[in-house]
């Protein structure tokens, strides 16, 4: 029905209007911690205010999920599209309440005018639908006009699609290892293992194509590539001195997910002997929270296959111990943005004293990240921390540098 509305509008040349596509933000966390039909309450309470919001001759379409498209006709101005916009954000801004609870739902508006910026219905939701990733990608609750610079954003990931396919073939990542400190024995005997990219002479930092890699969909290939490398890396470390060692790998939601992932891991440790209790898979809380039942029924088969689990970035997101509780983990990785100005910052030693013992009474290895100085080191042995990591041990390295510090 939409598209039919708009194929008769393009019927008149003459007639400018545009199209709002409208993404709810944070729409997924009402359904993960309030269930679907608050979920759906939502939806039509939003749905009610965008139709209070335009006039009786524009025309509002749910396309899916938690998207709207709205077709505002007879535009004598760009003035009245912004007008609209400003009056949906302004509406939606007003908290829905569910069990005196107070439900802020935002949006990510994406427009493009006909003619300008399309002459079919195609090109204009295209376009529209470029224009709200923009607004999402700088943080959502915003709008934005589409324009061709988006355009040759796109074509900038596609460019990157191929180089990090191209990458993989050509052998050019690599894998560097950050030591983790055990606080009672003060020994080494696990490492993270952390991509790498090397272009010419370069060596590009995961924080810049990582993210690239994950909206391209490469993702998982590189992840893969990454758990194999360092479960190859970790047995020849166990065979040559260190028995005991281990090595934990960075896991994505996507990678997760994957059908045949978890016969894929037991495919590794099988070619490379590598026995279970040494391999480490790390998750974090904003991927765990991705679609909770499913990655615990996928850890639960890791965790009876031996594999230990940790929790990275413990702090930065949900932090709540009703689903800390339910996670099958061993470990608990408490994110640097804690421990930075620990020794002056009294909150968080609070919350990190908190999170320490509550991971004790679950039985739950600590490790606390970023570790730069020895005032840290101290206050972590006293709040009686299990592990370390930081630059106090060691940055990330190669496999020869830690080898050679670190393997004996």
């Amino acid at each position: 029905m939409m598209l039919e509305n708009i194929n008769e509008l393009l019927k008149n040349k003459d007639k400018k209007f545009a199209l709002l596509f409208i993404d709810l933000d944070d729409f997924k966390n009402i359904n993960d911690n309030f269930g679907h039909q608050v979920g759906d309450k939502v939806l039509k309470k939003v749905a009610s205010t965008l139709k209070d919001s335009i006039g009786t001759q524009d025309i509002i379409s749910r396309i899916g999920g938690d998207e709207f498209i709205i077709i505002l006709k007879d535009i004598e101005s760009d003035i009245y599209i912004k007008e609209v916009v400003l009056r949906i954000q302004k509406e939606l801004k007003k908290p829905v309440t569910y069990n005196e609870e107070a439900l802020i739902i935002g949006a990510s508006i994406g427009i493009s005018i006909f003619p300008e910026h399309g002459e079919d219905s195609d090109t204009l939701i295209n376009n529209a639908d470029l224009a709200m990733y923009e607004v999402k990608k700088n943080g959502g609750y915003d709008f934005a006009i589409y324009s061709p610079k988006m355009e040759h954003k796109a074509i900038d990931k596609l460019e990157m699609k191929m180089k990090l396919n191209k990458a993989l073939v050509n052998n050019e990542f690599m894998v560097y290892y950050q030591p983790i400190m055990d606080l009672k024995s003060m020994k080494v005997l696990n490492s993270e293992a952390l991509i790498r990219w090397r272009q010419g002479d370069r060596i590009i930092p995961p924080i810049e194509f990582i993210p690239i890699a994950k909206s391209v969909g490469e993702i998982i290939p590189i992840d893969n590539w990454m758990l194999e490398s360092a479960c190859i890396q970790c047995k020849k470390w166990n065979e040559i001195g260190s028995h005991e060692f281990s090595v934990s790998v960075n896991t994505s939601y996507s990678q997760l997910k994957q059908p045949e992932f978890v016969s894929l891991v037991q495919d590794i440790l099988e070619v490379y002997s590598l026995p279970p209790k040494y391999l480490n898979l790390e998750v974090t809380e904003d991927e765990a929270m991705e679609d909770f039942e499913t990655i615990i029924n996928i850890l639960e088969q890791f965790k009876s296959m031996g594999i230990k689990i940790s929790l990275d970035d413990f702090g930065t997101g949900y932090s709540s111990l009703n689903y800390v509780n339910k996670l099958p983990i061993d470990k608990i990785k408490i994110d640097k943005s804690l421990i930075m100005n620990l020794e002056t910052n009294y909150k968080n030693l609070t919350i990190i004293k908190s999170i320490i013992n509550m991971g004790h009474s679950l039985d739950i290895k600590i490790v606390a990240e970023g570790i730069e100085t020895k005032e840290q080191l101290r206050i972590l042995n006293e709040l009686k921390c299990d592990f370390i990591q930081g630059y106090l041990i060691g940055k990330p390295m190669e496999a020869s540098e830690f080898e050679h510090k670190f393997i004996n």
